[in-house]
């Protein structure tokens, strides 16, 4: 399987910067930006009103809706609408046009889709409400089954080969180029079309994203400032739309039929999983660094040999500083420094499923033309390190090689939302660490207030002179409670000698020159204690104990999760049965057939996945 050669030879973009990949390689390597204001009424009170949509009208680089017919539309989503063109300019980019059954069954199709179109399922969430069911489209199921724009693309196109749909969050697109590269190399087809597509602008993801802390909110007037990748004012993605086809194929397939382009050859991949927070990215970018370096073995290139990374960073404080710090941790050392980094996202925003597939076509291109976009809206980083040279915001940056016949070798991470708990487990299993959990009782109630809040005297405290009063400390439904106590907390644990880990502000650990070295997770009021001295962490809780009534005990449940330990095999499992159990109960689903949904086993959780 090793020795099957992959190659792209067709490429097909939809983008917020037009389409056709000569026009949008064109205005990405000029700095331009697909951003645009939503001004419509009904993202009035969205917290971010800014998307980086598909320019739709009529004429060349425009999506022209009245290209499908009104069957095809009530049977298709915007997603696949993007899709289908994307995959027909791939197609006639490599000249490709399978006719036979042979040419047909040769060729799959792979398609990652973060998620289901949101629109269809707001409309058809409101008509249930409305008790207006019969007129819910028999098409909704079909609709928002995310394999079906790879469906779609195959009877579309008559592509008998394998057909398949990963659904990876952000990082769908590029998991269906390596999901299709594995397929050609155990010879399951000749050819794979393959790629992703996303259509998520709509007030329902707005809102959603929005709940997250995700979204950008600070340039709501002036969306093109909005997407800033590493720039030190990011705050939060700008959501986009569009979709990246590749055709790859078995390189001797095609020099056998003569493709008319060989644009590049994918020469390895790496796959990890944080186990850490559910949308959070991994302490000092551990799960990005191991992916990295899996990549690297993968395709037996020495990292000397990578000159330029194609970022996943996506604007985000948290995201693109773990990123940064795990591309600097895995160049360190190398011989080829600095190694040049941009990200995309500040001219296209951050297209979601579709993200991987069209950036991937764009690192395709920046290997096939010697040229590196720009990182739009870079002005200031408050992200430094020797190993790293981050692209100039304002023009493209010309890609050399210390050799002419030296192949151009890039590397392209994309990320999803994932799960800080199970990361200090994996540290504690393979350092036998001692591990203790705690609680704070009413933890809220401990938060200081320090803005003018009143409240009516408390009815069995009430002195009737009308007075109200003035809250010194946070009660439990106070807005403001959640935040007074975790900054009451992080107060004294600084006190204690405890350090915030800055990719993630849940981890805690000890200051250098510690006797012990201490890592502690929280979870709102629920924490977890890790350190290889016993003494060190009962004196801990101690000091603890002091300030805040707790309880402790060993983590055998710790916030839903059952935690089970092997300390003779160095070994910890953790499992969610009870948990599920009482969701199930609390629906009144306790007689329905569950599915479990396991962990990939081929994931082991090591050490080196950590913070160090």
């Amino acid at each position: 399987m090793a020795s099957v050669r992959v190659v792209v030879t067709g490429l097909g973009l939809v983008t917020p910067l037009g389409l056709g990949v000569e026009l949008c390689w064109r205005r990405l390597l000029q700095g331009c930006i697909g951003a645009v204001e939503l001004v419509d009424e009904k993202y009035r009170g969205c917290v971010s009103r800014v998307a980086a949509l598909v320019p739709a009208g009529v004429g060349p680089g425009l999506f022209d809706r009245s290209q499908f017919s009104d069957g095809q539309w009530r049977r298709m989503t915007k997603a696949t609408a993007y899709a289908m063109l994307a995959a027909g300019e791939a197609l006639a980019d490599a000249q490709w046009t399978p006719v036979s059954d042979e040419q047909r069954e040769k060729t799959g199709v792979c398609v990652g889709v973060g998620m289901s179109d949101m629109e269809d399922v707001h409309e058809a969430g409101c008509l249930i409400d409305q008790q207006r069911d019969n007129r819910l489209s028999p098409y909704f199921i079909p609709r928002v089954l995310t394999n079906m724009t790879a469906g779609q693309l195959s009877v579309s196109y008559g592509l008998r080969g394998p057909n398949h749909c990963p659904s990876t969050a952000c990082a769908s697109g590029l998991h269906a180029i390596i999901d299709g590269m594995a397929l050609i190399q155990r010879r399951q087809a000749e050819l794979m079309l393959v790629g992703g597509a996303e259509a998520p602008v709509c007030k329902l993801s707005l809102v959603g994203f929005g709940r997250m802390g995700a979204l950008s909110r600070s340039f709501n007037g002036r969306p093109a400032e909005a997407s800033r990748p590493f720039d030190r004012r990011r705050d939060g993605f700008v959501i986009g739309e569009g979709a990246g086809m590749l055709l790859l194929e078995r390189l001797e397939h095609a020099l056998q039929r003569r493709a008319p382009h060989i644009y590049a050859e994918l020469l390895g991949y790496g796959l990890s999983g944080d186990g850490l927070h559910l949308a959070a990215p991994c302490p000092y970018g551990s799960g990005a660094a191991s992916c990295m370096r899996k990549a690297l073995h993968d395709s037996a290139v020495p990292r000397d040999r990578i000159s330029y990374v194609n970022a996943h960073a996506t604007s985000t404080p948290l995201g693109d500083r773990a990123e940064f710090q795990a591309i600097q941790d895995v160049f360190r050392g190398s011989d080829n420094l600095p190694v040049i980094v941009s990200s995309n996202k500040g001219s296209i925003g951050h297209l979601l499923g579709a993200a991987g597939a069209v950036e991937a076509a764009f690192t395709v291109l920046s290997c096939f033309h010697g040229s590196v976009p720009p990182n739009v809206n870079l002005h200031q980083t408050d992200l430094e390190a020797p190993e790293i040279q981050l692209a100039p915001s304002d023009r493209a940056q010309h890609w050399t090689t210390p050799s002419l016949n030296q192949r151009k070798i890039a590397l392209k991470n994309s990320f999803g939302f994932g799960v800080i708990i199970v990361d200090l487990l994996a540290i504690a299993a393979d350092e036998d660490l001692e591990i203790l959990q705690f609680d704070v009782k009413t933890a809220f109630l401990h938060g200081e207030i320090d803005e003018l809040i009143f409240m009516e005297q408390p009815p069995c405290f009430n002195d009737g002179s009308g007075r109200v009063c003035k809250l010194q400390r946070a009660l439990y439904g106070l807005k403001q409670a959640p935040r007074a106590w975790n900054k009451r907390l992080n107060d004294f644990l600084l006190t204690l000698n405890l350090q915030r880990a800055e990719a993630d502000p849940c981890i805690y650990v000890s200051a250098p020159g510690a006797e012990c070295r201490i890592i502690l997770g929280l979870y709102v009021d629920d924490g977890l204690l890790c350190c290889s001295n016993l003494t060190v962490l009962k004196e801990l809780v101690k000091k603890l104990d002091t300030e805040f009534e707790i309880t402790v005990g060993d983590p055998s449940n710790f916030v839903g999760l059952e935690i089970y330990r092997d300390r003779s095999k160095r070994t910890i499992a953790i499992g969610q049965k009870n948990y599920i159990r009482r969701v199930l109960l609390k629906f009144n689903m306790e007689s329905c057939k569950s599915v479990a949904t396991p962990g990939d086993p081929s994931i082991k959780l090591s050490k080196d996945m950590a913070p160090s």
